[in-house]
């Protein structure tokens, strides 16, 4: 001070709302910086400074050289997007080194001092909404998760602090402890609702509904829901699955060589036709830059019906530049040829007898008699019309992230996500993620190279009369070469196979099914094995308390 006395020490400090005292520990050490920088911002623009904690997990997160983290909760990147504006230092110092500062959090003094913060209408992350179809909503997975004994102690620690030893059950929420918080009284990951044990069937009956694969499966998941090993109980529940292994494709054989990319949605087109299928016929439309899909059901599939077909297509989405078919006689019949020309649209065939050149469209093809052969073999559909079968499978599609682009049909042809019964979870706008196409056609340039052994158990093709396909299982009785096998069938039956027509039919057991067949043991009379009682020495905790409970 000018006149050389001791300046005085000054603080400015507030109390927590209710709303912010179910916050994380994490989330509540945030706060603090957040609410401090924005309540001194007249004096820290345009100036550096530096923010000490005694928080280490927040040097990773909010640090100056640090990326806003993806899966943190929208609360947290809201704080990071506003302190990114500011030349900031973070430090961390050990909680012995910030007495003052801890004292004052502990003892908060009313009066002039404290800011009294009035109780705002705290925003959402999670909107629950109530449905008779789709009975979870808030009230159930807060029900849940309170009653589930491992969910409520990870509910405890991120709201008191994480202990020191945990129980094995507990790792792996630990591990992703700096992204959980609490939302409305359930357990957030990110902004993915972290799921209770109780209703995790319900959660993966929604997302095989649509019989969309593993792949989009756990695409689709990751962006709503999470809990721990969701992805081998996706991968479990869709080989569990006799209508997805009978109808599933070819394994992969060789190398992908791509179209050239478009620079734009609807410049170029690929279509096929397939059927007789359930006394119809359909045509595929499939864009190339957003994978947009359109299917439309016919009766006849000549050259008239399918210019009226394409015209309410272009009606509605304008007209391509490009149109890639095979050399069906209504796509190269006169009739057709004049309306592409008319339009300004350039008609590329594929070579006769390589349907592989028009590969988007066959693909689009698979895709959709794969869905809709499984759900119409499916008895919970078996009263449900074929057109809403084939609707809901467009809907669900155009809403899972593609494999080549890493992105949704909708996203890219639209600019935003399609609403589906999951977004019932909660209300929330999908972060558009970077476009994924080169690094998939870079990963995708190999041939399996698949070996069995004697007596693992495949999936084989087997070839009824007429055409059909479908998938057996089987059991690898001879080796005859490095790609040719001799297998079994249930029935006795001999088969040679090539390695091309070979599925691995292994099935990993949950942890459930481990511990049923545990317990099945334990009870039967050999209970003096050492064998048996070291098995369940390791049963894990979390699955006792699952059956106890």
């Amino acid at each position: 001070m000018p006149d050389g006395r001791e300046r005085p020490i000054s603080f400015i400090s507030r109390t927590l709302v209710p709303a912010e005292n179910n916050y994380s520990v994490t989330d509540k050490e945030a706060l603090a910086i957040y609410w401090s920088v924005r309540k001194l911002f007249q004096y820290l623009q345009n100036q550096k400074f530096t923010i000490r904690t005694d928080h280490k997990p927040l040097i990773g997160i909010l640090g100056e050289n640090k990326n806003i983290p993806t899966m943190a909760s929208a609360r947290f990147q809201r704080w990071a997007v506003f302190l990114a504006g500011f030349q900031y230092t973070l430090e961390y110092i050990q909680g012995n080194d910030n007495c003052t500062s801890d004292l004052l959090s502990r003892l908060p003094i009313k009066g002039k001092y404290v800011v009294s913060v009035d109780s705002e209408p705290q925003s959402t992350y999670m909107a629950f909404i109530e449905s008779e179809y789709f009975p979870i909503n808030h009230n159930t997975i807060k029900l849940q998760s309170n009653r589930d004994k491992v969910i409520s102690k990870v509910y405890y620690y991120v709201t008191h602090g994480w202990p020191k030893s945990i129980s094995d059950d507990i790792k792996p929420y630990k591990d992703r402890h700096t992204d959980l918080s609490v939302e409305q009284g359930c357990l957030m990951l990110g902004y993915r609702v972290v799921i209770p044990s109780k209703s995790r069937k319900q959660i993966l009956d929604e997302l095989h509904s649509t019989h969309l694969g593993i792949v989009k499966m756990k695409a689709v998941a990751r962006s709503y829901v999470w809990w721990p090993k969701i992805d081998a109980h996706i991968e479990n529940l869709v080989k569990s699955c006799k209508y997805c292994m009978q109808l599933r494709q070819n394994p992969k054989k060789s190398e992908l060589i791509p179209w050239s990319r478009p620079s734009g949605v609807w410049q170029r087109i690929h279509i096929d036709f397939f059927g007789p299928y359930h006394n119809s016929y359909f045509l595929v439309v499939l864009n190339a830059y957003s994978k947009w899909l359109e299917v439309k059901e016919m009766r006849k599939i000549t050259t008239d019906n399918t210019i009226v077909e394409l015209r309410e297509i272009f009606g509605r989405w304008g007209l391509p530049v490009t149109l890639v078919s095979d050399n069906g006689a209504q796509l190269t019949s006169h009739i057709f040829t004049t309306f592409l020309k008319s339009n300004g649209i350039v008609h590329l065939r594929t070579a006769p007898g390589h349907p592989a050149t028009n590969g988007a469209a066959e693909n689009a093809v698979k895709t959709t008699k794969h869905a809709l052969s499984a759900a119409l073999a499916d008895n919970k559909n078996k009263n449900v019309p074929k057109s809403v079968i084939l609707n809901k499978f467009l809907l669900g599609y155009r809403n899972a992230p593609h494999s080549t682009t890493g992105e949704s049909p909708s996203v890219l042809m639209l600019g935003r996500k399609l609403r589906c019964r999951l977004d019932l979870l909660y209300k929330s706008d999908e972060e558009v993620v970077r476009e994924k196409q080169d690094k998939s056609i870079k990963n995708y340039n190999g041939s399996q190279n698949k070996i069995f052994k004697e007596s693992d158990e495949v999936m084989i093709k087997f070839y009824k009369q007429g055409g059909k396909e479908s998938w057996i299982k089987a059991i690898v009785k001879k080796v005859l070469g490095t790609k040719r096998y001799e297998c079994e069938s249930n029935d006795g039956k001999t088969f040679i196979r090539h390695v091309d027509q070979i599925i691995d039919a292994t099935i990993v057991e949950t942890d459930s099914q481990k511990y049923d067949s545990e317990n099945e043991v334990v009870n039967s009379t050999v209970r003096n094995d050492n064998k048996i009682k070291k098995r369940m020495i390791n049963v894990p905790s979390k699955l006792k308390d699952f059956i106890l409970n």
